[in-house]
């Protein structure tokens, strides 16, 4: 139970620094005029993709002795968030300078 409750936290963790790197990304956002409803679009994306993670989490904490088996996608899950966040700040930083 303890290895559950150590990769629910860690998810939990994780998808608080994605969620202040979606911010982040919206507010970069309104700085990019020409691009600004593209980027907007896009943090949107992102935010659905974290909120369909958050619920996958939800699903780990009542899933009793399966979690094992939900753990594979949600780290899947979370590494392509991660991953689609920065690729949007590389795509869209050099534009709000």
């Amino acid at each position: 139970m303890a290895e559950k409750n150590e990769l629910v936290a860690s998810l939990e963790k994780q998808i608080q620094s994605l969620e202040d790197e979606i911010v982040k990304l919206k507010e970069l956002a309104t700085k990019v005029t020409s691009d600004s409803t593209r980027i907007k679009s896009e943090a949107q994306d992102l935010e659905d993709q974290k909120n369909i993670l958050k619920m996958e989490i939800e699903n780990i904490k009542k899933s009793g002795e399966t979690w094992k088996d939900l753990e594979i996608g949600v780290q899947k899950q979370l590494e392509d968030l991660t991953l689609n966040i920065s690729a949007a700040f590389n795509k869209f930083k050099e534009r709000a300078k």
